[in-house]
């Protein structure tokens, strides 16, 4: 796959922003779930689908 001019670099600063906004070093342990919340991203738990879609069945499979 090959990626624009730039990509990798733009990537790599924006991974350094968020960890730094997120008070993290290169090699802390990110958390999605506290990323999520950084950015205000709502999180919805694989059995709250469970209960309202028949699709959410197939992935509680996996």
């Amino acid at each position: 796959m090959t990626l624009r001019r730039g990509f990798k670099a733009e990537a790599a600063e924006l991974a350094s922003e968020i960890r730094a906004e997120l008070r993290l070093g290169a090699r802390d342990r990110l958390d999605p779930f506290q990323l999520a919340r950084h950015l205000d991203i709502p999180v919805v738990r694989l059995s709250a689908l469970l209960s309202s879609s028949r699709g959410a069945h197939y992935l509680w499979d996996l």
